[in-house]
Protein backbone atom coordinates (compact mmCIF):
# COMPACT_ATOMS: atom_id res chain seq x y z
CA UNK A 1 0.00 0.00 0.00
CA UNK A 2 2.83 2.35 0.93
CA UNK A 3 4.85 1.57 -2.65
CA UNK A 4 1.07 2.49 -4.28
CA UNK A 5 1.24 6.18 -2.77
CA UNK A 6 4.69 7.37 -3.54
CA UNK A 7 3.83 6.04 -7.30
CA UNK A 8 0.74 8.20 -7.18
CA UNK A 9 2.72 11.33 -6.28
CA UNK A 10 6.11 11.07 -8.09
CA UNK A 11 4.22 9.93 -11.80
CA UNK A 12 2.90 13.34 -12.20
CA UNK A 13 6.58 14.89 -11.24
CA UNK A 14 7.95 12.53 -13.63
CA UNK A 15 5.86 14.06 -16.39
CA UNK A 16 6.05 17.68 -15.77
CA UNK A 17 9.67 17.49 -15.70
CA UNK A 18 9.73 15.71 -18.53
CA UNK A 19 6.83 17.52 -20.15
CA UNK A 20 9.14 21.32 -19.59
CA UNK A 21 12.01 18.97 -21.37
CA UNK A 22 10.33 18.48 -24.18
CA UNK A 23 8.32 21.71 -24.54
CA UNK A 24 11.88 23.97 -24.59
CA UNK A 25 13.31 21.09 -27.03
CA UNK A 26 9.95 21.74 -29.14
CA UNK A 27 10.06 25.47 -28.81
CA UNK A 28 14.09 25.52 -29.69
CA UNK A 29 13.32 23.54 -32.77
CA UNK A 30 10.27 25.39 -34.38
CA UNK A 31 11.01 28.48 -36.66
CA UNK A 32 11.32 30.61 -34.26
CA UNK A 33 9.41 34.19 -33.82
CA UNK A 34 8.00 36.78 -36.19
CA UNK A 35 10.26 39.34 -34.57
CA UNK A 36 12.71 40.64 -36.60
CA UNK A 37 16.13 41.89 -35.72
CA UNK A 38 17.34 44.89 -37.83
CA UNK A 39 21.50 45.39 -36.98
CA UNK A 40 23.50 48.62 -37.84
CA UNK A 41 25.96 48.85 -40.20
CA UNK A 42 28.24 51.07 -38.33
CA UNK A 43 28.14 54.41 -35.89
CA UNK A 44 25.37 56.94 -37.49
CA UNK A 45 27.23 60.05 -37.64
CA UNK A 46 25.22 63.39 -37.34
CA UNK A 47 27.10 65.95 -39.09
CA UNK A 48 26.82 69.47 -36.93
CA UNK A 49 27.12 72.79 -38.40
CA UNK A 50 28.24 76.09 -36.62
CA UNK A 51 28.35 79.41 -37.34
CA UNK A 52 31.16 79.98 -34.40
CA UNK A 53 34.42 78.33 -34.48
CA UNK A 54 36.15 77.84 -31.39
CA UNK A 55 39.75 79.33 -30.87
CA UNK A 56 41.64 78.22 -28.37
CA UNK A 57 44.96 79.72 -27.04
CA UNK A 58 47.63 77.61 -24.68
CA UNK A 59 49.08 79.14 -21.50
CA UNK A 60 52.40 78.47 -21.42
CA UNK A 61 53.85 80.80 -18.79
CA UNK A 62 54.15 77.94 -16.00
CA UNK A 63 57.40 76.37 -15.09
CA UNK A 64 58.58 73.06 -17.22
CA UNK A 65 59.47 70.89 -14.21
CA UNK A 66 61.72 69.30 -16.62
CA UNK A 67 63.71 72.11 -17.46
CA UNK A 68 64.04 73.99 -14.06
CA UNK A 69 67.46 74.48 -14.13
CA UNK A 70 67.54 75.06 -17.78
CA UNK A 71 66.19 77.47 -20.61
CA UNK A 72 62.80 79.19 -19.81
CA UNK A 73 59.91 79.49 -22.18
CA UNK A 74 57.66 82.35 -22.89
CA UNK A 75 54.41 82.37 -24.58
CA UNK A 76 54.04 84.18 -27.63
CA UNK A 77 57.64 84.82 -27.77
CA UNK A 78 60.58 83.30 -30.31
CA UNK A 79 61.14 80.73 -27.57
CA UNK A 80 63.99 80.53 -25.48
CA UNK A 81 64.54 83.84 -23.13
CA UNK A 82 68.37 84.21 -24.16
CA UNK A 83 69.04 81.76 -27.28
CA UNK A 84 72.59 82.87 -27.43
CA UNK A 85 72.94 81.02 -24.12
CA UNK A 86 71.99 78.11 -25.38
CA UNK A 87 73.58 75.10 -23.18
CA UNK A 88 73.97 71.58 -24.28
CA UNK A 89 72.94 69.08 -21.86
CA UNK A 90 75.48 66.90 -20.38
CA UNK A 91 75.05 63.30 -21.36
CA UNK A 92 76.15 60.71 -18.82
CA UNK A 93 77.44 58.05 -20.12
CA UNK A 94 76.75 55.20 -18.00
CA UNK A 95 78.74 51.58 -18.20
CA UNK A 96 76.59 49.14 -17.57
CA UNK A 97 78.70 46.83 -15.45
CA UNK A 98 77.65 42.57 -16.45
CA UNK A 99 78.28 40.95 -12.87
CA UNK A 100 80.94 38.21 -12.82
CA UNK A 101 79.02 34.58 -12.75
CA UNK A 102 81.70 32.70 -10.91
CA UNK A 103 80.66 28.68 -11.22
CA UNK A 104 79.37 26.54 -8.16
CA UNK A 105 82.70 25.26 -6.24
CA UNK A 106 82.94 23.57 -3.27
CA UNK A 107 86.31 22.46 -1.61
CA UNK A 108 86.07 18.66 -0.31
CA UNK A 109 89.32 18.54 1.06
CA UNK A 110 92.74 17.67 0.29
CA UNK A 111 94.95 14.49 -0.46
CA UNK A 112 98.47 14.56 0.81
CA UNK A 113 101.43 12.21 0.37
CA UNK A 114 103.46 11.36 3.40
CA UNK A 115 106.33 11.49 1.18
CA UNK A 116 106.90 14.91 -0.61
CA UNK A 117 104.99 18.26 -0.81
CA UNK A 118 102.82 17.85 -3.62
CA UNK A 119 99.20 17.79 -2.53
CA UNK A 120 96.16 17.26 -4.12
CA UNK A 121 92.98 19.33 -3.65
CA UNK A 122 89.57 17.94 -3.90
CA UNK A 123 87.79 20.59 -5.73
CA UNK A 124 84.22 20.15 -7.18
CA UNK A 125 83.12 22.80 -10.05
CA UNK A 126 79.27 22.90 -11.18
CA UNK A 127 78.75 19.50 -9.56
CA UNK A 128 81.73 17.66 -11.32
CA UNK A 129 84.62 16.96 -8.81
CA UNK A 130 88.70 17.17 -10.01
CA UNK A 131 91.59 16.83 -8.12
CA UNK A 132 94.41 19.81 -8.70
CA UNK A 133 97.47 21.02 -7.07
CA UNK A 134 98.58 24.91 -6.68
CA UNK A 135 99.06 26.55 -9.92
CA UNK A 136 96.69 24.39 -11.49
CA UNK A 137 93.67 25.59 -14.33
CA UNK A 138 90.37 23.79 -14.66
CA UNK A 139 87.54 25.14 -16.61
CA UNK A 140 89.15 28.92 -16.43
CA UNK A 141 89.13 28.51 -12.54
CA UNK A 142 93.27 29.09 -11.14
CA UNK A 143 94.32 27.30 -7.66
CA UNK A 144 96.83 30.17 -6.34
CA UNK A 145 96.74 29.13 -2.78
CA UNK A 146 95.63 26.21 -0.69
CA UNK A 147 95.66 25.09 3.15
CA UNK A 148 93.59 22.69 5.17
CA UNK A 149 90.89 24.88 5.69
CA UNK A 150 90.52 27.08 2.72
CA UNK A 151 91.93 27.50 -1.10
CA UNK A 152 92.29 30.80 -2.79
CA UNK A 153 91.01 30.99 -6.54
CA UNK A 154 91.09 32.97 -9.79
CA UNK A 155 88.73 33.14 -12.28
CA UNK A 156 88.82 35.46 -15.37
CA UNK A 157 91.09 37.60 -12.87
CA UNK A 158 89.34 37.93 -10.02
CA UNK A 159 90.34 36.03 -6.72
CA UNK A 160 87.96 34.06 -4.37
CA UNK A 161 88.50 32.65 -1.37
CA UNK A 162 86.44 29.07 -0.70
CA UNK A 163 86.02 27.11 2.58
CA UNK A 164 85.89 23.59 2.96
CA UNK A 165 82.05 22.00 3.26
CA UNK A 166 81.89 18.61 4.16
Amino acid sequence: MKNKKQIYILLPVVLLVWGLIGFRIYKAMSGGSDETVVYQTGPQFVEKTSDTIAVYKLKLDYVDPFLKKRNTYVAGGTGLTNPSKRVKPKVKVKKTVIPLRWPVINYKGLIQKTKGDVSLYILEIDGVSHFLSVGDEQQQLKLLRADADSIRLEFQGKEKRTVVKL
